[in-house]
């Protein structure tokens, strides 16, 4: 490790090899203001929680966002991450309500949990990335599915736009419009996942966590939230 950081400088091992920001200024997401977010009793929900559907009525909207993934475990490849967020109305302040985090999982499991997850929380509507692999998912879900699901092609443009990209985040969690679940146990262990991808977006080996946070966002964006409820047809 002294070796390669002789090698590449002390600025570019601290950023890229040990996946640290050198300064809060490099941050696009301060650790501060992700702290100001922390709920220290909330609990993430998961499938099978009696109080999943509690979010997909009164006041509130559920939108998932899902950041697919093409390789498998055995070669460190991405993760399969699902964020669930609920969102308020009128205020449009949004709540981290679950989250998947797994790799190693075919495309029918992929699909499979998805479902799940549709089943539990009845989202109004789901964003997919869809570039390549994931246009044959986003298809997938069309035909063999009644999820509602909004397809959305990701760039460096898309990301970095100020007024709809992850700079747009980072603002909202700088002024606390989100909540984050922080209660001790696995959902501050799912939560301290998605911290790390926030606060070294840029550095992070992995950053599956942040982009289907930002695609959950896509999602509540995509429909009036002050009158958005989804019905089933059975």
């Amino acid at each position: 490790m002294k070796r390669k950081r002789a090698e590449i400088g002390e600025r570019e091992f601290s950023r890229g090899w040990r996946q640290r920001a050198i300064s809060s200024d490099d941050m696009l997401i301060q650790p501060a203001h992700v702290d100001k977010c922390k709920d220290f009793e909330a609990e993430l929900l998961y499938p099978g929680d009696p109080d999943c559907k509690i979010f997909s009525q009164g006041k509130w909207s559920v939108f998932f966002g899902v950041d697919l993934a093409i390789a498998g475990v055995e070669s460190g490849g991405d993760f399969f991450t699902l964020i669930a967020i609920a969102v308020e109305r009128p205020s449009f302040k949004r709540r981290i309500i679950g989250m998947h985090h797994s790799r190693g999982l075919t495309f029918k499991s992929q699909l499979e949990i998805v479902e799940q997850w549709d089943e539990a929380f009845n989202p109004t509507l789901v964003c997919v990335e869809n570039v390549a692999y994931q246009d044959a998912f986003v298809q997938e879900i069309k035909r063999t599915t009644s999820i509602p699901v909004h397809p959305f092609a990701t760039s460096a443009i898309s990301k970095h736009n100020l007024e709809s990209g992850l700079p747009r985040l980072a603002v909202e969690i700088e002024q606390t419009k989100w909540t984050i679940p922080w209660a001790e146990g696995k959902t501050r262990e799912q939560m301290q996942i998605l911290e790390n991808e926030m606060i070294n977006y840029g550095v992070a080996r992995h950053d599956d966590a942040l982009m289907a946070l930002f695609f959950s966002r896509i999602a509540a964006t995509q429909v009036k939230v002050s009158t958005a409820k989804r019905v089933r047809v059975i």
